[in-house]
């Protein structure tokens, strides 16, 4: 099972300055267009510009996180059972937030292992 992200992506003008958000930015390149075979480009999370004091960068919006946690929660328990999850980058960040939150109400993940590549950074929990 290999589900998409939730939103929908889309080249955005302006952004942090600094070549690295330029990836998350930018029109796709032809080669990705290729390698996406006309399925379209999604995110899990939708982002913000966040200025900081170093500048700005872009940050993933706490309700568009829970909404995604909401979905790969119901997604696992509809599908399972799911012996293993594999999680890269937004998607394991989601992981994480959801494996934490439910840690938290005493509840098991809907599934037997994990393996989360290089997860950006979720937003706290305050609950």
């Amino acid at each position: 099972l290999v589900p998409d992200g939730l939103v929908p992506w889309a080249p955005r003008e302006g952004g942090p300055p600094g070549p690295h958000w330029e990836h998350f930015l930018r029109e796709r390149s032809d080669f990705e267009k290729r390698l996406a075979k006309d399925v379209p480009f999604s995110s899990w999370v939708d982002l913000e510009e966040v200025d900081g004091p170093q500048g700005g960068w872009l940050d993933g919006i706490l309700e568009s996180y829970d909404a995604a946690c909401h979905w790969v929660n119901d997604f696992a328990k509809r599908e399972g059972p799911i012996d293993i999850l594999l999680a890269f980058s937004q998607a394991a960040a989601v992981v994480d937030r959801l494996e934490c939150g439910l840690h938290k109400e005493g509840r098991s993940a809907p599934w037997r292992f994990c393996v989360l590549v290089a997860p950006s950074r979720p937003p706290p929990r305050d609950d």
